[in-house]
């Protein structure tokens, strides 16, 4: 083996520790870190080599013509040892970097999922790329709130994982491209591990000692999911017959006041003004709600007021030389005042700027002058049709079974159902509900099988975390074959590879693996 270290694009492969270097790769959005060593040793008092924060840095082993480690120097440290001898520390992170320092945003509708990435991809213009972007299934809606282009991949992925229960996820390559796939249909890395080695390793084939793990992790089993998204929008028309004396009418649904375009209000065939209930409102109806968080329609309160010195009233009118009403403006509308005996009402049937008659004579006597009255409690007469339409919103909630998988552990006292509860706001659809309760099934309704081993240093090839390999041993029990001792060459995903160098230019590899078939 033997590696070519480039950092803002000068050959550093003479100051590399070749075996202080190591990578961590993950598979998702994490992102691939390295952490590399320079020993710089210079005849000068002060040396030329440095090295600065976010060049680029690229890790090559040429005699496999593979680059280990592609991204940008994150945190560089120095500590002077000596006075001729330097040593530089490298933190590095992958170009996961670049997606997480671009913020997006937009709405997708009726578009496959490989093609969002790419328009987020291009939206983000950071350089990097799409050309390993696998084809995805077709999205209703995803919408993007402004989130980095990492969290937007994610959640084109968990939503495409939802709609075909296949597990997607993705990672930046060395060379900046995006790899986005999911585990069920990635193509082989055409690597394989055994515990029982025949002959010297390969690029193709490695061997794991007897410090290996294998796990069937039953404790986050979901084949029951509920998820409680956000809200859907619909449009509803109650119908109401008057009776005369009614004013407030109660509405069947929780109203969505952020869209008063759609109110419409008909009473007997004629269309009547109509808002919410706020203040300086003055149409003749208006939609509130309680405290009790009852909606209903009522007439509209106390357009107008007044009392005192300006007001005056006859048997059949009443006078307010401070009011500029109008004309004809109050008819049908119902006025209120306070007599001795109290409060008594009355039909308004014209008005003028400053004088309103109403329907017959005061009931109970004239009030008297300078008594307070308020005009807008309009009360339509008996028999009339009210139809009002609002907009009203209704939670989303989607419940997806994994039946097999509760057949499977039937014989347990809870049936062998395993539920589980998800709120995502951001799930503004059923579909999009479904797809994720779907994604947790296909993610955790099976025991979640999953090995740790460590490739001895004689394995000359390369792999990084989402490679598919495959693996063999002697002493796993196998659940596809009724936990028969031994597997054969089953596929697993690499989700984390730590990747260590070794002295003499080798390196160790510490695998975590999930089964995928």
């Amino acid at each position: 083996m033997a590696l070519t270290l480039t950092i803002a694009g000068v050959d550093r492969s003479g100051l590399a520790e070749q075996a202080s270097y190591s990578v961590k790769t993950r598979f998702g959005r994490a992102g691939a870190t390295a952490t590399i060593v320079l020993r710089d040793e210079h005849l000068t008092a002060a040396s030329a080599v440095v090295i600065k924060p976010l060049d680029t840095v690229v890790l090559t082993d040429t005699a496999l013509g593979r680059t280990l480690f592609g991204g940008i120097v994150t945190d560089p440290k120095l500590r002077v040892l000596g006075p001729n001898l330097n040593e530089w520390s490298l933190d590095c992170k992958d170009y996961t970097y670049l997606a997480d320092a671009a913020v997006v945003s937009g709405t997708f509708t009726s578009m496959a999922a490989d093609e969002i990435i790419d328009s987020l991809v291009a939206q983000a213009d950071k350089g990097l790329t799409t050309a390993n972007v696998m084809g995805g299934p077709i999205l209703s809606q995803v919408v993007v709130n402004f989130l980095s282009l990492s969290r937007a991949i994610d959640l084109v992925s968990r939503l495409a994982t939802g709609v075909t229960g296949k597990i997607y996820g993705w990672y930046v390559d060395e060379n900046a491209d995006i790899h986005w796939f999911n585990a069920s249909d990635q193509a082989p890395s055409g690597v394989a591990f055994t515990d029982a080695p025949t002959g010297a390793a390969t690029t193709a084939l490695g061997f794991y000692g007897r410090n290996w793990a294998y796990e069937w992790d039953a404790n986050t089993i979901r084949n029951r999911v509920v998820v409680r998204g956000g809200s859907l929008v619909r449009q509803w028309t109650d119908h109401f017959t008057t009776d005369g004396k009614m004013a407030n009418w109660p509405l069947s649904y929780i109203v969505d006041s952020s869209n008063a375009e759609i109110l419409a209000l008909m009473i007997g065939g004629v269309a009547q003004t109509v808002a919410f209930d706020e203040p300086g409102v003055s149409t003749a109806y208006r939609l509130y709600q309680t405290a009790q968080r009852q909606w209903f329609l009522g007439t509209n309160l106390a357009i107008y007021a007044g009392g005192g010195g300006t007001v005056t009233y006859t048997p059949s009118t009443l006078t307010d030389s401070n009011q500029s009403w109008a004309p004809h403006a109050l008819i049908g509308m119902i006025v209120t005042v306070q007599n001795p005996s109290g409060a008594v009402t009355a039909l308004v049937t014209e008005n003028t700027a400053t004088q309103l008659t109403i329907s017959g004579v005061w009931p109970g006597g004239t009030p008297l002058d300078g008594t307070a009255f308020t005009v807008g409690t309009n009360v339509p007469a008996a028999g009339q049709e009210v139809a009002v339409t609002y907009q009203y919103r209704v939670p989303v909630y989607a419940q997806v079974n994994d039946q097999t998988s509760q057949a499977a552990f039937a014989a347990l006292p809870n049936k062998g159902i395993f539920d589980s509860y998800i709120s995502d706001m951001q799930l503004t659809d059923l579909l999009a509900a479904k797809s994720r309760a779907s994604r947790e099934i296909a993610e955790y309704g099976e025991p979640m099988e999953k090995m740790k081993l460590k490739v001895t240093e004689d394995f000359p090839g390369h792999v990084r975390a989402g490679d598919i390999v495959n693996v063999s041993s002697a002493f796993v029990p196998d659940s596809a074959a009724a936990y028969a001792i031994g597997i054969s060459a089953k596929p697993f995903v690499i989700t984390d590879c730590s990747m260590q160098g070794r002295p003499g230019n080798y390196r160790t590899y510490d695998l975590t693996l999930v089964r995928v078939g």
